[in-house]
């Protein structure tokens, strides 16, 4: 049997993860000086909904599924640390990234185990109906043979 599938792989949730740590680092450098904290700003604007967007396409839903809080409180989250001016040099971006990735393996992993169970109470069920034809016709078999022998 295979594991679950994940929505986010890990080769994609390198990947995203590596952009959001360039978009935070670009956003510290951008913060050091006063004059270009607008364009880190900018760049949180920029970086929202394009990985908005991005999970999305991996169908990922942020109000959506048993981790949903866990999702919107990441996104949010860095949104807020994000549009801080000066406090945007903390690495918002990649925390909430890192947050929503999480929270969707860890929900593909439930799903894929209740799943598992699920087969596997179907798969008793059908193992239990069946013993209990097995014993049914026995018992038939028996009571034929005895009343043969009875006759």
């Amino acid at each position: 049997m295979g594991g679950p599938t994940y929505r986010i792989s890990w080769l994609t949730a390198s990947f995203m993860i590596a952009i959001a740590l360039v978009l935070d680092a670009i956003q510290f450098v951008l913060t050091l000086f006063l004059l270009t904290e607008p364009l880190a700003e900018l760049a949180t604007f920029i970086a929202i909904p394009v990985f908005g967007v991005w999970f999305l396409l991996l169908g990922v839903n942020y109000f959506g599924g048993k981790r949903s809080t866990t999702k919107v409180i990441s996104a949010l989250g860095s949104a807020v640390v994000e549009l801080i001016p000066f406090v945007d040099a903390l690495p918002g971006i990649t925390l909430g990234v890192g947050g929503v990735i999480w929270a969707s393996r860890k929900e593909d992993k439930a799903a894929f185990e209740e799943q598992q169970a699920e087969q596997q109470r179907q798969a008793d069920e059908r193992a239990r109906q069946y013993d209990l034809a097995v014993m049914r016709a026995r018992a038939a078999n028996d009571r034929a043979i005895e009343e043969e022998e009875a006759a």
